[in-house]
C-alpha cells in the first residue's frame, strides 16, 4: 500500500510586511530511528535544522516587532508556526518558506494547528528538558528608565506569568493585561494557540508611517483603539479570552523558545512588559542545556 505520506500543507495570507506571504509544510513518517527534526527552507535554500541546535547561535538575531533570523538568508515572524511542532515531537517536518516571511493568518497558531492536526495525527505528548537556570533582570526603555523586569526559576514544568501595562504621560494606567500558564500537557498548550497578536492604534499608526506592518489587516490579529473619553484600548474584534493580549505574549515567549528545538525547558518565567528581545535572552541562557539535551541523544 503506498504511504499517504509525505504530505504538504500551504497556508498563505499577508505578513507583516508582505501582501502575500506563503509556507508549505512536508509532514515526514515516523522513524525512531531518526532524531526528529524541523527543518526550515528559505527560498528553496536551507536555512536551519533543529537537530543541528549546536548551530543556533551562528545565527544573527534581531527584533522589532518580530523575531529575525540572519544567516546566509534570512527567516521573519517564525514565533506563530514554531510552537505547533511542540504538538508532535516524534514527527520530521519540513518547512518551506516564501518571501523569507510567515504569514499571519489571523495573528495566531489555531489556523497553523488545525491544518496539520489531519496531517500529523493526535498530538502526542510534549517534550521537556532540564535546565537550572535562576536569573533576574530589569526591563528599561529607550530613556534607561525601569519598565519591566524578568525572572527565571527552575520547574518540574514550563510555567509562565506574564503582564503588560501601558501608562499615558501622567502616569495612569491605560491598558493591561495578565495571564498565568502551566503547560504540562497539549491541552495546555491548545488553550495558548488561539491567542491573536495585538497592536494599540497609536503604535500601528507610528509604525506605518515608518514604513513597518505594510500588509497587515485588521484580519490578521488585533487593533486596540483608543476611546478618546475613557483613554482606554478596546479590541477592533471581541477577545476570544479575557487575557488574550498577555496571553498571546505567552505564544510568542513559547514560539522564540522553541524555534531552536521542539522541546520546552523546564522552568518557570515571571516577565512584565517584555517582548522578542528579553525572549531571545532567556533563549541563550537555556541554550547551554538545549545542546546538551541533542547531544545526549545522538
Amino acid at each position: 500500500m503506498k504511504s499517504k505520506f509525505p504530505r504538504h500543507q500551504t497556508f498563505t495570507s499577508p505578513s507583516l510586511s508582505l501582501e502575500r506571504a506563503s509556507v508549505q509544510i512536508e509532514v515526514l513518517e515516523k522513524n525512531v530511528q531518526k532524531e526528529p527534526a524541523v527543518n526550515w527552507y528559505v527560498n528553496n535554500r536551507f536555512f536551519y535544522s533543529t537537530s543541528h541546535s549546536y548551530s543556533f547561535s551562528s545565527l544573527a538575531y534581531s527584533a522589532k516587532r518580530t523575531s529575525t533570523y540572519t544567516g546566509e538568508n534570512a527567516l521573519s515572524t517564525p514565533e506563530h508556526l514554531a510552537p505547533v511542532f511542540l504538538m508532535w515531537p516524534s514527527r520530521t517536518f519540513n518547512v518551506y518558506v516564501e518571501n523569507a516571511e510567515i504569514p499571519l493568518m489571523d495573528g495566531s497558531a489555531l489556523p497553523f494547528f488545525l491544518g496539520l492536526r489531519n496531517m500529523a495525527g493526535v498530538p502526542e505528548e510534549l517534550e521537556f528538558y532540564k535546565a537550572p537556570v535562576k536569573d533576574s533582570w530589569n526591563i528599561c526603555d529607550g530613556n534607561g528608565v525601569k519598565c519591566g523586569f524578568v525572572e527565571i526559576f527552575p520547574s518540574e514544568c514550563f510555567e509562565v506569568e506574564y503582564s503588560v501595562e501601558r501608562r499615558d504621560q501622567s502616569g495612569a494606567t491605560i491598558f493591561e493585561s495578565y495571564r498565568s500558564a502551566e503547560i504540562y500537557s497539549p491541552e495546555n498548550l491548545y488553550n495558548i494557540f488561539k491567542a491573536r497578536t495585538f497592536i494599540l492604534q497609536e503604535d500601528f499608526e507610528r509604525a506605518r508611517e515608518s514604513g513597518f506592518l505594510t500588509g497587515v489587516t485588521e484580519k490578521n490579529g488585533l487593533l486596540l483603539q483608543k476611546n478618546k473619553e475613557t483613554q482606554t484600548f478596546t479590541p477592533s474584534a471581541p477577545f476570544r479570552s479575557l487575557s488574550e493580549p498577555a496571553e498571546h505574549k505567552i505564544l510568542d515567549l513559547i514560539g522564540d523558545l522553541c524555534f531552536v528545538v521542539p522541546a520546552l525547558p523546564q522552568i518557570k518565567i515571571v516577565i512584565h512588559n517584555g517582548g522578542h528581545l528579553e525572549h531571545h535572552k532567556i533563549m541563550e541562557k537555556i541554550l547551554p542545556y538545549v545542546s546538551r539535551r541533542n547531544n545526549e541523544k545522538k
